[in-house]
């Protein structure tokens, strides 16, 4: 009789042999696939939600973009839910070239690929669906992602735009270069940090905040995350951030080397012959609990109680991803009218209306601690809006420099305080505005695709 040791031995050692069997397949397929192109550079970008017109899908065709001029014949592959959004992968490069156009203006029209279609598998990083141990539990399903991803398709070079670098772990198992363009940290110092004083955010419930244990619990599960965040680096060949925050969080995690490259921006406005609106303030940003609205109204607040002498109005503009986002925004605009605060909530609106409150309005706001990047800053920059905000993350690092292209505060009082200045100080606010649009040219598409294309012809020689 076989005791329960050996038949464990056994059933390891057989998940062993076809674990290495699997490989031997992939790497075979990836050589047929090598023949096929005549020896162009097959490359990958793996994108669940490649046509949601945010700022990830703005680095990742910009990203395709920079791949092409470096090397032109090279095999693009993209990974991404085609079906899920109605669209089939016959259609996949003609839909994605118009939405493209339509969502950011880029011409993609000499840029071809091979649609994957990963819609079976998209959810499973999908944080709705983990509503504990979320990190954990979306680290896994982005590694069963990556793997049925490149199951489907080898290449050579895999590129993560989607901030899944888990995803990256069985594709370089299995032999292929890989590279992760990372957003944000998944976790980092300052959550360690918020859970361990017991501080309550939007990311540590009061229920936690309370309970010594349960904080206690949630700081150890928090180190072992991190730890194998840490280990996850090991399977990352080239590491990208999109920011100074990012990149210095990321070398305490990740160790070693990572390239600091910024996102593409919208910098390119048509801001001729504008007539500003000198009181109108406005916010762009999703209506997410991080981006932290109330603070805008305890801005309005405060500007009502000290500046009553300033007349002025607030525009919040936000996309709503779910139910939860649009009772936020539901939620503020309620606060707003009790308090008989002028303050307009739009939610969902069209690219065309917002770009015609951006050309009127006088000052942006931008609440958010520890954004990091702050895209939506920029893009308030290029439209000649002088910007205050938060005192943090990557906007206070990369894209304001106080008092030169924009101010940095930190509570309600100091926002409305900069704001009042802003609005009453004409000049003030003409030079702010002037250096705020020089500025953020740093960020413009052809910077990103030059930087980004120059990592990635640095770093892969295949």
């Amino acid at each position: 009789m076989v005791s329960q040791g050996a038949l464990f031995g056994y059933t390891l050692l057989l998940l062993l042999l076809a674990l290495l069997g699997f490989r031997k397949a992939l790497r075979r397929k990836r050589k047929d696939l090598i023949k096929v192109t005549q020896r162009s550079r097959s490359i990958g970008f793996l994108h669940p939600h490649s046509l949601n017109g945010g700022g990830g899908e703005r680095v990742l065709w910009c990203a395709v973009q920079a791949i092409k001029k470096v090397w032109p014949r090279s095999h693009i592959v993209i990974y991404s839910a085609w079906s899920s959004v109605g669209v089939g992968v016959l259609d996949a490069v003609e839909v994605s070239r118009s939405t493209v156009r339509k969502q950011f203006g880029l011409d993609l029209t000499d840029i071809d690929f091979q649609p994957v279609d990963i819609s079976e598998v998209s959810y499973l990083t999908d944080a709705r669906n983990y509503p504990r141990l979320t990190l954990l539990l979306q680290a896994l399903g982005a590694l069963r992602l990556g793997a049925k991803a490149y199951a489907k398709q080898p290449v050579e070079l895999l590129i993560d735009t989607a901030n899944l670098s888990f995803s990256l772990i069985v594709p370089k198992f299995m032999g292929a270069h890989t590279m992760s363009y990372v957003h944000y940290p998944t976790i980092s110092m300052d959550m360690l940090e918020l859970v361990r004083s017991r501080r309550t955010q939007f990311n540590n419930d009061a229920s936690i905040a309370s309970s010594r244990t349960k904080s206690f619990a949630k700081t150890i599960y928090y180190r072992l995350f991190a730890t194998l965040y840490g280990v996850n680096a090991r399977f990352v060949d080239v590491k990208v951030a999109n920011s100074s925050w990012t990149a210095s969080h990321l070398r305490g995690l990740w160790r070693g080397h990572v390239h600091r490259v910024f996102p593409p921006c919208d910098v390119h406005k048509d801001i001729e012959e504008v007539e500003r609106e000198a009181g109108l303030i406005v916010s762009v940003g999703q209506f997410r609990p991080e981006k932290n609205h109330e603070l805008q109204l305890e801005m309005m607040r405060y500007l009502r109680e000290k500046h009553s002498d300033v007349k002025c109005r607030l525009v919040m503009i936000g996309g709503a991803r779910n139910e939860a986002d649009k009772a936020r925004a539901e939620a503020l605009r309620k606060s707003a009218r009790r308090e008989q605060l002028d303050v307009d909530v739009r939610v969902n609106i069209s690219r065309q209306e917002l770009q015609q409150v951006l050309r009127k309005a006088w000052v942006g706001v931008h609440t958010m601690r520890d954004e990091h990047f702050g895209i939506s800053v920029v893009e308030l920059q290029a439209s000649g809006i002088v910007v205050v905000a938060h005192r943090s993350g990557g906007v206070a690092t990369d894209i304001v420099r106080d008092g030169d292209s924009g101010l940095l505060v930190q509570r309600g009082e100091e926002y409305a305080d900069a704001v009042a200045s802003v609005i009453r100080d004409g000049e003030q606010a003409e030079k702010i505005r002037e250096r705020g649009l020089r500025s953020c040219e740093r960020f413009a598409d052809h910077v990103f695709r030059e930087r980004f294309g120059q990592v990635v012809a640095e770093s892969f020689n295949i």
